[in-house]
């Protein structure tokens, strides 16, 4: 089994594909892991791409036909494979592939989940528009879900065996997922830690202002399911 099991999720990212999939998976080799790409329904190339990147490589990658969901395509991934830590980051590398080696550390020596955090770091450059979005959603979060985690959204969390049991009761599978896992996991007592992670923000973004009354209605439903 390997040290650690890493997924990139992918939904029409045949440009970051093109330029950073071979330097994740140099680095998940060089730490004796194993990188699964989960790709969910797109339509611009990343298919075929992993398709063949996958014949001089070794790697796993899950295709859909028709798109599930962020959440989904992850959750799919964890509840196939078996891993003693599992892990998630995204294909812009907006967080530094130096991270995971300190995460996968911190898994091993005791922490159920570590989760990266934009507000713990000084090496974090966002818009000042994100910015506010971000510290906003991660407020209501904290008020309405009792969470005490500073950043919930940001692309890059580990957990171990123990924790991957969660993701099964998690019911949101698009962006929700990272934020209701966290806060299920606050709620079984699971030892979490938050590291400071370098983060560049990328010029082209999935969530759009609006999706704010989308995170908003997640929020209280699952107020009202806990």
């Amino acid at each position: 089994m390997e040290r650690f099991l890493l997924i990139v999720p992918v939904y029409n990212e045949i440009s970051n594909l093109k330029k950073n999939l071979e330097k994740i998976y140099k680095e998940v080799k060089r730490l004796n892991g194993k990188l699964v790409v989960a790709e969910d329904g797109s339509t611009d190339g990343s298919k075929e791409f992993i398709r063949e990147f996958a014949k001089h490589h070794e790697i796993e990658y899950f295709l859909n036909e028709k798109r599930l969901g962020r959440g989904k395509a992850i959750k799919n991934v964890c509840s196939l494979k078996k891993a003693k830590i599992y892990g998630y980051i995204d294909s812009d590398l907006a967080v530094g592939l130096k991270n995971i080696e300190r995460a996968i550390l911190l898994i091993e020596n005791g922490y159920d989940i570590v989760v990266g955090s934009r507000y713990k770091s000084k090496k974090a450059k966002r818009s000042l528009k994100r910015l506010f979005l971000s510290k906003f959603y991660n407020f209501l979060v904290r008020i309405l879900l009792k969470s005490k985690i500073s950043d919930h959204q940001c692309g890059f969390k580990f957990w171990n065996e123990k924790a991957n049991k969660i993701c099964k009761e998690v019911k949101d599978n698009h962006w929700f997922f990272d934020t209701e896992f966290l806060v299920r996991a606050q709620r079984k007592n699971l030892k979490i830690y938050e590291i400071g992670v370098d983060y560049k923000e990328q010029k082209k973004t999935k969530v759009r202002i609006l999706e704010i009354f989308y995170f908003l209605d997640r929020i209280l439903k699952l107020r009202k399911r806990l």
